[in-house]
């Protein structure tokens, strides 16, 4: 299913609310009541669950970031001139705020992980085990 054939799903009000809430002006709650929901609270939290719903609402984001110059190039260009200034002139806290924002945007922060496989119980490591060995240094070995 296509994102407009989606949004073709949504009811009026549920469109309404995509577009007030895409906008950033207002939280969830006053643009479920301004959309025509009863009960704008517990409606907001329900439409920010819906999958059809949060696909709307970036749909808007992204034209709205288009229609005012903003895509993502141009943010991280940006971003970038920015990271460069702070380093110029030695906020390098502030450098890396920036550098750590344009590593997330990247999709950079992808979290990796690594599954590691025991082959062996515990118990058979002890039993093929050495005897333990004193490396204590000797009284000559020791600094005066």
């Amino acid at each position: 299913m296509t994102d407009k054939t989606k949004s073709k799903n949504l009811t009026n009000k549920q469109k309404a609310f995509c577009m007030l809430y895409a906008q950033g002006d207002m939280n969830a709650s006053e643009c479920a009541r301004q959309a025509g929901f009863g009960s704008p609270s517990a409606q907001a939290s329900r439409l920010l669950k819906n999958d059809a719903i949060v696909g709307e609402i970036q749909r808007h984001q992204k034209h709205l970031a288009i229609a005012s110059g903003w895509d993502e190039p141009r943010v991280i260009a940006e971003a970038s001139r920015l990271y460069a200034r702070a380093l110029e002139d030695g906020h390098l806290k502030t450098g890396l705020d920036v550098l750590t924002k344009i590593h997330d945007w990247l999709g950079m922060a992808q979290p990796k992980t690594v599954e590691h496989k025991h082959t062996h119980a515990f118990e058979d490591l002890l039993t093929r085990a050495r005897a333990p060995r004193d490396i204590t240094p000797h009284q000559d070995q020791l600094p005066n």
